[in-house]
């Protein structure tokens, strides 16, 4: 299986429209140890795929799905000194990886075949917090399956492009609730 460069790996973000952005600044913590960025697959049903820049997740499309809501949007390596009331967002991926899924197809002699599709998946989370506050005030973890299954050795950052999507728009969908913004401007939702 072909490696993933991720920073070739441009999800497609669809941001939703808000009225005014938050003017409190943001820090995404760039954490290695939570976000490493190299990983390598398991070996389950298919070969292991190395997976290259994949702290590209926190250091572009994050911070750019982020900016829809915030004015300011900063990726750093810990939390800033106090410097007045901001934000914080802590990223992690427990897990990136692949599974097999096994399917009919339809045969050549009219009858079904198996087919086997090869999808990528990632288990990850994303909290916020105000500056001061060890609470987060907003925590969001899901677990994704990408939808587009890999079917050759060379599909593999389309496979992988189909995950990083489904995760941004899944966060969009939960996020962009009114509750969440009161949150993050301070106030109780």
């Amino acid at each position: 299986m072909d490696p993933v460069h991720f920073e070739s790996v441009v999800p497609t973000i669809n941001p939703p429209m808000v009225a005014s952005k938050i003017e409190t600044p943001v820090y995404v913590i760039l954490d290695p140890v939570t976000v490493p960025d190299q990983l390598v697959t398991s070996k389950g049903d298919a070969k292991p795929i190395e997976l290259y820049e994949v702290q590209t997740f926190v250091t572009r499309d994050i911070p750019v799905m982020l900016r829809a809501f915030y004015a300011s949007v900063d990726v750093v390596e810990s939390v800033p000194p106090a410097q007045g009331p901001h934000i914080i967002v802590d990223v992690k991926i427990s897990k990136l990886d692949t599974f097999m899924e096994k399917a009919a197809a339809a045969g050549s002699s009219g009858g079904t075949a198996t087919v086997y599709q090869l999808h990528g998946m990632m288990d990850w989370a994303m909290a916020f917090r105000h500056s001061g506050e060890a609470e987060y005030f907003y925590s969001f973890s899901d677990h994704v399956v990408g939808d587009y299954a890999a079917t050759t050795i060379h599909d593999t950052e389309n496979m992988f492009r189909s995950v990083w999507e489904t995760a941004l728009g899944r966060f969009l969908e939960r996020y962009a609730g009114d509750e969440v913004q009161q949150l993050a401007r301070g106030g109780a939702a």
